[in-house]
């Protein structure tokens, strides 16, 4: 011992104190460093080994009891001897020395705690480790303050709610580097305390999420609000939220860990259910288009075999509503939205088709579509494009004739409102002055009107210029 210089490092963060202490020790045979809080004492530590440490109970960032245990924690400081220096030694109804102490000295009047400092170098040299009160000096020399130990009873009251808190939390100095450690956040992360303490924030990340974390970091530094990011740690999906405190020359971030790796877990097995009853919902319609369009088919197969004319034409007839019925479930098997389609196009299409199988090569129809892009529910689309074959259909069989003067014009058209509107005319034969489609008793007609009450709409009917039939409905 007598060998070498007596190594002693002094954590405070009060400059005036650091250098009267200091100034206590200057004589020979003592190594003296200081160092002005937690994060530098432990910095020093990693090229200094010192025998004594004068610790200061209450500092920023890592207090006293924290960087005791933290220097216990080293193998290389077992035999180090440490000093808790407090100014709150009278306020604290139980002085909270921590175990991993030696002694403790109440701050006072410098020329009382001399004595004291020199006391306890005498112990260390005598190897007097045991904690009792006679290591608890300086004592009778000082008073309480009342507002201090009501500082004190806010701060154990924060402290139990945060070691209780069931989500993360980590304060981070100016440095990115750890100072807190809150139980749920050791949890989360699968570490303890002493490992974490003073380490980058950023090393605890993999490298795909480190860079993710220094994104963030760095967007909350330049004044944009960071709430819930979610990133990944340890197969835990945490949700993060920043806030900023900061008193004086003292700055941190208080990184707060929500852990979510329940509700992701749900969400990854509802997004695979939905993606499997997508494809099921998919399939079902690409099924139901295949075997309308075989019925189809077999309907045209009959036909050709019926001598019947009026058998025969009854079933044609069906043809263009399965066709219809068709192209609805074609349009959902290739689309994302299982329960709304693109009237535009769904009309424009369902035209074209009927017109190529109406049609016959004496005469050519052109087709008007004014449809604006919208999307209605299946049910309106499915009625509509029953009631849009019918009326198409009729136009086609009875309206058009290759000795019109016009070119023969199919025309659609939608005007949406409160009560939208969908027109289908033609410039062909118009129908008689005196029809009530309504009570027609006319297969296809019956069919308009059943479907436009299904709709909860109603049938208007325009001859000035050809026919136009017009469908009003919500």
């Amino acid at each position: 011992m007598s060998d070498q210089p007596l190594k002693i490092l002094i954590v405070d963060n009060h400059p005036l104190f650091l250098e009267s202490i200091s100034s206590i020790l200057s004589g020979p045979g003592y190594d003296v460093k200081t160092a002005g809080g937690g994060l530098e004492a432990i910095d020093l530590m990693d090229s200094f080994i010192p025998h004594i440490f004068f610790v200061d109970l209450i500092m920023p960032y890592i207090d006293g009891e924290k960087l005791s245990r933290y220097i216990r924690a080293q193998k290389e400081y077992c035999d180090s001897y440490i000093v808790i220096l407090s100014g709150i030694a009278k306020e604290s109804d139980k002085i909270e020395i921590p175990s991993v102490a030696d002694a403790f000295i109440a701050k006072g009047p410098m020329k009382h705690m001399a004595g004291h400092i020199f006391d306890v170098i005498d112990r260390y040299r005598n190897k007097k480790r045991d904690i009792n009160f006679e290591n608890f000096l300086g004592l009778n020399e000082i008073e309480p303050r009342h507002i201090t130990k009501e500082l004190l009873f806010s701060l154990r009251h924060l402290e139990v709610l945060l070691h209780n808190m069931q989500e993360g939390v980590i304060e981070i100095a100016v440095d990115n580097r750890m100072v807190y450690i809150n139980p749920a956040a050791i949890s989360i992360l699968e570490s303890n305390e002493m490992d974490l303490l003073s380490k980058d924030f950023l090393s605890i990340f993999s490298t795909g999420d480190r860079e993710k974390i220094s994104r963030i970091i760095a967007d909350f530094d330049s004044g944009k609000e960071i709430c819930d990011e979610i990133v990944e740690i340890n197969k835990h999906f945490l949700q993060i939220n920043i806030v900023r405190v900061a008193e004086g020359d003292v700055e941190a971030k208080i990184i707060l860990l929500n852990n979510v790796t329940r509700f992701k877990e749900k969400e990854a097995w509802l997004q695979k259910t939905l993606e499997e009853k997508e494809m099921l919902i998919r399939e079902i319609h690409h099924r139901v288009k295949n075997n309308l369009n075989i019925i189809s088919g077999l309907i045209g197969i009959q036909s050709s075999m019926v001598n019947d004319e009026n058998l025969k034409a009854m079933l044609l007839e069906i043809q263009p509503r399965l066709q219809s019925i068709s192209l609805v479930h074609n349009k959902l098997y290739n689309t994302e939205d299982f329960i709304n389609i693109s009237l535009n196009t769904y009309l424009s299409e369902l035209a074209s088709l009927l017109i190529e199988m109406m049609s016959s090569p004496e005469f050519t129809i052109r087709l008007e579509i004014d449809v604006p892009e919208i999307t209605l529910s299946t049910d309106k689309i499915v009625a509509l494009g029953l009631i849009c074959t019918e009326i198409i259909t009729n136009a086609v069989k009875y309206g058009f004739y290759k000795d019109n003067p016009e070119e023969n014009t199919l025309r659609i058209h939608f005007e949406k409102g409160e009560m939208n509107k969908l027109s289908i005319s033609n410039n062909g034969r118009p129908f008689p002055e005196n029809l009530d489609i309504k009570k027609s008793k006319k297969l296809g007609f019956q069919v308009i009107t059943l479907l436009t009450d299904q709709i909860e709409g109603r049938l208007e009917m325009d001859l000035s210029e050809g026919t136009a039939i017009i469908i009003v409905f919500p």
